[in-house]
């Protein structure tokens, strides 16, 4: 019988526990599970097309639509079914109709295409389908899915241009490499030359990126698919992780830590404008969150809200947010206008976000500059300052 991980959350702490197949559905009963992952090897080949994140957002914009027309989640389904020309977003809503029609619980159909599905998706139907809430739920994760492909977007807009010029740049470099450098170290070996530091500094990178390139990508992808399972099954380190990168990189983190809690923000918003009340939304408004730093943050205030103390007093002592925040969840708590509040509160970071990133943009594009010239004027040196030499040895 297959044994699973299972993560719950108990107190702003978790804890793991190991279960069998038939003990599942009892724990999860009396427990927040938070994370269930299969363990032992089980080879199952998947050929499915990954679905791209504008058919899934533009599906849940269509699926809103037509549950506001008061038509069921199943016929809506099929509707949609009809016109989708998607191979792979057909296989998911199959997956969908299938599950609902043998009673099981949706969120097993989308676990099949979560290499597709950001965790959004799964959590947002997940409490949907538990609570009856669906069109309502639907209609926000559609809005929140919008704003999420708006974001990518705009980030995507920032970073391609310095990665395509530094992509661009090995190229060159590699070409350099290969077939340049080596004719002209024939040259001075002939001559048995006198080389500057920057010519035999070159000459041996040029030595090590031909003998060695290989074995330094493979090992540097060794590397980081073992950080990467670290990250996904040891809690502590995916914490540690989640806090540096949050908070100790320059310039980075800032946006970083924007980006999150704008997100955080714009679903505790279009979940609070959707008639939850402030406790639900808190909770479900965690979906957004992938930094466990944040989220373990998140869940203390939302404990400490659920025990009675004031919504500004338990986002102040979390020192997430900054006064102008602070202030309107002050002024909104008192004067019962929480839904105005967040909406401000999400215009701000959108701003800030936006700001965030060009930012980041502003000082990515000088660096990757400033470091193709320092790295050109180095091939440079290191080529003609040696024939310079030669020349002015063979003019006396």
């Amino acid at each position: 019988m297959n044994k699973f991980k299972v993560i719950v959350q108990q107190d702003a702490k978790r804890e793991t526990h190991i279960l069998r197949e038939n003990e599942l559905e009892e724990f999860a009963k009396s427990n927040t599970i938070i994370h269930l992952e299969p363990l032992g090897f089980n080879f199952k080949p998947h050929f499915r097309t990954k679905i791209s994140q504008k058919e899934i957002t533009l599906f849940f914009s269509q699926l809103s639509t037509i549950l506001n027309a008061n038509i069921s989640f199943l016929e809506a389904l099929e509707i949609i079914a009809k016109s989708n020309k998607s191979k792979s977003l057909n296989l998911l809503i199959n997956d969908m109709k299938e599950s609902l029609h043998s009673g099981q619980n949706i969120e097993h159909a989308l676990e099949k295409h979560e290499n597709s599905l950001d965790h959004t998706i799964i959590g947002f139907l997940k409490i949907a389908f538990l609570k009856g809430n669906l069109v309502n739920m639907v209609a926000s994760l559609a809005r929140l899915l919008e704003l999420k492909e708006q974001n990518r977007t705009l980030i995507k807009s920032a970073v391609s241009y310095p990665i395509v010029v530094f992509i661009t740049f090995l190229i060159a470099l590699s070409v350099i490499f290969v077939y340049v450098v080596p004719k002209f170290e024939f040259v001075f070996i002939q001559y048995q030359m006198q080389l500057p530091f920057y010519t035999s500094s070159l000459l041996g990178v040029k030595t090590f990126f031909i003998k060695y390139a290989f074995l330094f990508l493979g090992f540097l992808f060794v590397a980081l698919a073992y950080l990467r399972h670290l990250y996904k099954s040891r809690d502590t380190f995916a914490y540690k992780v989640d806090r540096f990168l949050l908070l100790k990189i320059p310039i980075f983190s800032s946006a970083y830590k924007t980006s999150q809690l704008y997100n955080f923000f714009m679903a505790l918003n279009v979940l609070i404008s959707s008639s939850y009340q402030f406790n639900e939304a808190l909770e479900n408004g965690q979906l957004l969150l992938k930094n466990k730093y944040l989220l373990d943050k998140i869940r203390i205030i939302s404990k400490q809200i659920q025990s009675g103390m004031p919504i500004y007093d338990a986002f102040d002592s979390s020192q997430l947010v900054d006064e102008v925040t602070l202030n309107l969840i002050n002024s909104g708590e008192k004067s019962s206008t929480m839904a105005f509040s967040f909406e401000k509160i999400e215009t701000i970071y959108e701003q800030n976000f936006r700001k965030s990133i060009k930012r980041l943009s502003s000082f990515i594009e000088p660096l990757f500059f400033v470091s193709m010239m320092l790295l050109i004027l180095w091939v440079m040196l290191a080529i003609f300052t040696p024939i310079w030499n030669m020349s002015g040895m063979i003019n006396q």
